[in-house]
């Protein structure tokens, strides 16, 4: 290969690889929202909550708290064994990166000044270990409901 065909070639590429890359400041985590709402298709069931290493979470299936989540930033949170009777409460929530630490957080607004914090400590598809912001021994493990085993 002669010297102008070389340089002609590799010039373009040179440039392409300097010029394509993005500085680490301007890098943006993704935040795994989807994960957690999944267009409004998940039912997210608290399987454990414990404080200080004791579960207090419901023995019985039906008494547990469940979570929707939606696209708009809303929720609803009610007993399974309340589906379908207009038993819930609904709210806001936020699902964000805090800046100071760049750890994930969960910010649920009930209304009415009621609000509870998480941070994530777990993000899987189908299950997430939360613990509150302000009661950090006590924590929340969420997993999406599945079939009973019989």
């Amino acid at each position: 290969m002669t010297k102008q065909l070389r340089f002609i070639f590799f010039t373009p590429l040179l440039l392409l690889v300097l010029t394509g890359c993005i500085p680490e400041g301007d890098l943006q985590p993704i935040i795994p929202k989807d994960y957690l709402n999944d267009n409004s298709s998940k039912v997210w069931l608290v399987a454990e909550e414990t404080e200080g290493g004791k579960d207090y979470s419901p023995f019985k299936r039906e008494k547990k708290q469940t979570f929707l989540f939606f696209d708009d930033g809303t929720f609803y949170v009610q007993q399974l064994g309340d589906w379908g009777t207009g038993k819930f409460y609904s709210g806001t929530y936020i699902f964000s990166i805090n800046n100071r630490n760049s750890e994930l957080q969960l910010d649920l607004d009930y209304g009415g000044g009621n609000k509870v914090g998480f941070w994530v400590l777990e993000s899987l598809r189908n299950r997430f270990v939360l613990e509150y912001k302000d009661i950090p021994e006590r924590k929340i493990v969420l997993t999406t409901i599945t079939k009973p085993e019989r």
